[in-house]
């Protein structure tokens, strides 16, 4: 027979039956970062994709990365992931 979840988490873990969801999934909190496209401003069409915190960077992203297309360090702005 299958044990129930409750006899698998250690006693000493002080875990309540309330943090484990009756479904068989863990309650996780929302992420705080979504990802954006950095886009070479060569006109290339090479772009980084990384993540960024809305919350704490509210203005648009922009760095100096390498284009391998130019073979350069070029200014990379933020764009929209479609």
């Amino acid at each position: 027979s299958r044990p129930n979840r409750l006899d698998l988490i250690p006693a000493a873990a002080n875990v309540p039956p309330q943090a484990i969801a009756s479904s068989g999934t863990s309650i996780m909190a929302k992420a705080n970062t979504i990802q954006i496209k950095m886009i070479s401003s060569a006109d290339t069409g090479y772009y980084y994709v990384t993540k960024k915190n809305p919350r704490t960077q509210t203005e648009k992203m922009e760095m100096r990365k390498y284009d391998p297309v130019v073979r350069k360090h070029v200014t990379f702005k933020e764009g929209r992931i479609k």
